[in-house]
């Protein structure tokens, strides 16, 4: 048992691994509205699609700022 306020360890490599899936599916996705841009689609275009704003898919394209 562990004491209030504190994560296991097994729940800890779950949190990882889901953590490890989103920035995988993330990137995935930034690289299709790439992908669509290069293409030639506007990004209002692709907005539409994904039912975002064209300012947030400029967002998404923008390189990392890590």
């Amino acid at each position: 048992m562990t004491k209030p306020g504190h994560v296991t360890p097994a729940m800890q490599r779950k949190l990882l691994r889901a953590q490890k899936a989103a920035k995988d599916a993330d990137a995935a996705y930034r690289a299709l509205i790439r992908e669509a841009l290069d293409q030639g689609a506007s990004t209002r275009v692709v907005g539409e699609a994904l039912s975002i704003s064209h300012s947030k898919v400029q967002r998404l394209t923008k390189p990392p700022t890590d």
